[in-house]
């Protein structure tokens, strides 16, 4: 299966991504706007979702996909940023029209907790019309410690969590780019300093060292004495070229999970609210016969695509992260702060 690897933050056509935070604290919030005609899917295995207006995405309701879809921090209170994107598209005249002159957006959202690390609120209505405001003035994606990722750990406080960005191409030229808040119970280093997904990377040519046993083993030792909470997760939103019906998104949401076990371990916990957008963003003329050709690997191949772009953006989202000022005894360090040559080569390798 030819797969390919690509670290550029060029979105979909019609795609646009911004992030805000809130004010004087660790919180924030995503927004990816999509353009009309996209259709949508969602995937949740965590056992503690906080999730918004998913419903209406499955196979087989109203189809008619979604405007935006949110990712933000702040737990279940935090998904009050979802209201501030629906306003701020209402005013633009943005969403479906169930009466003549009335729209009405649909946007989706999931949410990381991130609670107790230091903001002085949670993510609300003006996070999400700020960050709505961000995406309409940005031409690429954004990843590292900002937006929904801005609060997030991995491991229980082992390392500062973030926003990460990956694409793969498939052989037929589909592409699939995810976008990943990584806050996850899990972690995405084995007990020997070793990626979890290295073999993964080394599909794609790609070796980073691992984090040195006696550096890891401290970094352990330190996020135990925090005795953190166990409440986490990690939310995505993967967005591919390739043109899907309802039903086929909702398999590549599905399939990609296969990728976030791959990156972080253990995951869908109990204590994780893992969920997984996916949005087919297509070219008025593409072609979706081979797509539809059960038959035809494709739409593996799309899958496929799927979980890898999420195990790269899993890795990303960590390895990205900025060293964190000083927030009082909850300050977490970024992998680049203990394990610099780690992320140094992860770096050249997306370079």
């Amino acid at each position: 299966m030819a797969l390919a690897a690509d670290f550029s933050l060029t979105l979909p056509a019609g795609v646009r991504m911004g992030c805000a935070e809130v004010p004087g604290g660790l919180s924030g919030t995503t927004v990816l706007l999509l353009p009309p005609g996209s259709t949508v899917g969602v995937d949740s295995r965590g056992g503690g979702p906080a999730t918004h207006e998913t419903n209406i995405l499955a196979p087989g309701t109203l189809g008619y996909g979604a405007d935006a879809v949110v990712l933000t921090g702040g737990s279940a209170l935090g998904l009050s940023a979802a209201r501030g994107v629906q306003d701020t598209l209402a005013t633009s005249s943005i969403g479906c029209e169930p009466l003549p002159g009335i729209r009405v957006p649909i946007v989706p959202a999931a949410a990381v907790f991130d609670l107790g690390r230091g903001a002085s609120h949670t993510p609300d209505a003006d996070t999400g019309a700020a960050a709505t405001l961000a995406a309409r003035n940005s031409e690429g994606a954004c990843r590292g410690s900002l937006g929904a990722g801005l609060g997030a750990w991995s491991g229980r406080g082992f390392a500062r969590g973030g926003t990460g960005v990956a694409s793969v191409s498939t052989s037929e030229g589909w592409r699939v780019t995810a976008v990943v808040t990584a806050n996850p119970m899990g972690s995405i280093f084995d007990a020997r300093g070793r990626l979890h997904a290295a073999g993964v990377l080394a599909e794609y040519g790609i070796e980073v060292p691992a984090v040195p046993v006696a550096v890891l083993n401290e970094q352990v030792e330190r996020a135990r004495a925090l005795n953190a909470s166990a409440t986490n997760t990690t939310i995505a939103c993967l967005l591919t070229d390739a043109p899907l019906t309802d039903a086929q998104i909702t398999r590549v949401a599905a399939t990609a999970h296969a990728g976030l076990s791959r990156a972080i371990y253990p995951s869908h916990t109990l204590f994780d609210g893992d969920t997984v957008f996916a949005a087919s963003v297509p070219a008025a003329d593409a072609d979706a016969s081979k797509l539809n050709d059960y038959t035809s690997p494709a739409l593996t191949h799309v899958g496929a695509a799927a979980a890898d772009a999420m195990s790269l953006a899993c890795i990303d989202a960590v390895l990205s992260a900025g060293a964190q000022e000083d927030w009082g005894p909850l300050a977490i360090p970024a992998v680049r702060q203990f394990a610099p040559e780690t992320v140094s080569a992860w770096e050249v390798a997306r370079n």
